[in-house]
């Protein structure tokens, strides 16, 4: 019996091992022309979007990823060669006030220069800890007086699809209701300095999720779980 927990010890101690090393170790993936590295990644964007007032508008707009801002992001073709846009539709203001206004709903697509579709993600509804508000995104004014308007926002995200979805669906972000999102995010808006680009408001954003391994490395755990399995079994044949 002793034996027997010693090897089971043992092979678990080596699933661990061996998944933990797969995890931690980073790696670099190139998905439609565009390399990441696996582990913690964090995106800073370019945002033009029109303006909403009113329940039931919806915002709506377009942006890009800086890759020289980007850590672990790079283009596989070299420096200035490719490039990361996204566009975002169908956030509906469900309440707004002086200082705030909240969104439902949404759609936030990125495609390469080339337009393969690299992520495809909605809205996730989520409850925020810091301001005790729920939605997609949640937005707060710094100034909304005469011609300026200025603010923030955050929200959460999950991957619904493209290319690069099984890298990034990983259910790694906690919504403050018992579920995860794949990302979260955090931008700023203004009217004030935009370019003559047809949005009114413009800004910047960061972008957080977390890219894993290669999705075959994630089974050497499990692996390692089925080799457990296949030794308790084998010692527990009678004799």
């Amino acid at each position: 019996m002793k034996k027997l927990k010693l090897i089971l010890l043992a092979a678990v101690a080596s699933a661990m091992a061996l998944s933990a090393q797969a995890i931690a170790t980073p790696t670099a993936v190139t998905v439609d022309g565009i390399t990441f590295t696996t582990g913690s990644t964090f995106y800073i964007s370019n945002i033009y979007e029109n303006t909403v007032s009113a329940p039931g508008d919806e915002l709506s707009g377009f942006g890009s990823i800086s890759f020289d801002s980007s850590p672990g992001l790079s283009c596989a073709s070299g420096p200035g060669n490719c490039s990361l846009n996204f566009d975002f539709s169908g956030y509906t203001v469900t309440d707004i006030t002086s200082s705030t206004i909240d969104f439902n709903g949404g759609t936030v697509n990125f495609y390469t220069g080339d337009g393969d579709l690299f992520l495809s993600t909605s809205g996730h509804f989520y409850h925020s800890l810091n301001n005790g508000r729920s939605g997609t995104l949640l937005g707060s004014f710094s100034s909304s007086t005469g011609d300026q308007i200025s603010g923030t926002g955050i929200g959460q995200l999950d991957v619904t699809g493209g290319d690069a979805m099984s890298y990034f669906d990983t259910n790694t972000v906690a919504d403050g209701l018992g579920h995860f999102a794949d990302f979260y995010f955090n931008s700023s808006f203004s009217n004030v300095g935009c370019p003559d680009n047809g949005e009114p408001l413009c800004g910047s954003g960061d972008l957080h999720g977390f890219a894993v391994p290669e999705p075959g490395s994630l089974a050497l755990f499990g692996l390692g779980l089925l080799g457990l399995g296949v030794t308790f079994r084998y010692h527990k044949r009678p004799r």
